[in-house]
């Protein structure tokens, strides 16, 4: 008996995830096109607020006023959401070429907890684009099993 179809799957699953995506992008479509154009920057200037962690003095009134928003006004908060899970998706859709080429090491003898919780990290910065937090975690990792 063969527990696999005799098809294999049409699309990959990125393929499925943008295509979510897409779909929560033409909810925006029942807005007035206006409208939907400042919904899609406000939620942009949103969720690029995250990414610098210190910001201007410019933008202090949006922080100011992002709790509100994002809490009364579904529509502004959906179109972040979509600028948020846009970025997560890019960063994932190489995870699996990366999974590929990352090749675990066999080890003489047991890692400390420590060193396994951080290569655990870096595997993952890894996997998912953050290449810098995985240099920085892999070079702690260094430093915690040469102590």
């Amino acid at each position: 008996m063969n527990a696999f179809p005799s098809f294999d799957p049409q699309s990959e699953v990125w393929n499925h995830l943008e295509g979510g995506l897409q779909q929560a992008r033409d909810e925006l479509r029942a807005l007035d096109p206006e409208v939907r154009v400042a919904v899609e920057h406000l939620a942009e200037a949103l969720a690029s607020t995250r990414g610098l962690l210190i910001l201007p003095e410019s933008k202090a009134k949006l922080l100011s006023v992002e709790g509100a928003l994002l809490t009364k006004y579904p529509w502004i908060r959906h179109a972040t959401d979509i600028e948020i899970a846009e970025e997560g998706v890019t960063r994932a859709n190489e995870a699996l070429e990366r999974y590929v080429a990352l090749k675990p090491a066999i080890a003489a003898r047991a890692l400390p907890q420590s060193a396994v919780d951080y290569l655990k990290e870096a595997a993952a910065s890894y996997l998912f684009g953050f290449d810098a937090a995985c240099i920085a975690l892999c070079r702690a990792t260094l430093e915690r099993l040469l102590k």
